[in-house]
């Protein structure tokens, strides 16, 4: 139920709820690193799932992107920023930043106008990273969502306000 869509440059479209099929990969960022990972994303139906989690939810359980059909989720291992309304079916552009210095998460929340300040925040020394990160559903292939994911790029420092609004005007 996963397939590539070529339009509008691209992405990847999962059409139900079922987690039998996934994409996983990328970096083992679950202690010592600081990141920005920064995704596009469009819901396409409401269902009570993880649109980009953790691959290793024993190493660190870590999601972003949107949960139960609302964007806008971001859960560092500790706390969650899950809004419990405000379902759509638009592009939205995320930024989800961790700072191992502070033990601080941010997102950075947007879909027509670039962010100005952090959607959310939150700080705790039991937060972190991810071991490679899982489009679309739990490790135990639980919890699907349903929508489209255009890229997830992970970078291995925190990007500052500046960075996350230039990266939108582009």
């Amino acid at each position: 139920s996963i397939a590539w869509n070529s339009a509008d440059g691209g992405y990847f479209s999962k059409s139900n709820n079922v987690g039998t099929d996934v994409i996983y990969g990328g970096p083992n960022y679950v202690t010592g690193q600081s990141y920005t990972v920064f995704m596009a994303y469009k819901l396409s139906a409401t269902s009570a799932g993880r649109l980009l989690n953790t691959q290793s939810e024993a190493s660190k359980d870590w999601l972003m992107g949107a949960y139960n059909g609302n964007p806008n989720t971001f859960y560092p291992n500790f706390t969650v920023n899950l809004p419990s309304s405000g379902a759509d079916t638009v592009w939205h552009l995320d930024w989800a930043t961790w700072n191992t210095s502070t033990n601080t998460g941010n997102l950075y929340a947007s879909t027509n106008t670039a962010p100005t300040s952090a959607a959310f925040t939150a700080t705790s020394g039991s937060g972190g990273g991810f071991n490679q990160l899982r489009l679309f559903s739990r490790s135990s292939a639980t919890e699907v969502q349903s929508g489209n994911i255009a890229f997830v790029k992970v970078y291995n420092t925190i990007l500052s306000i500046t960075d996350i609004q230039d990266q939108w005007n582009y």
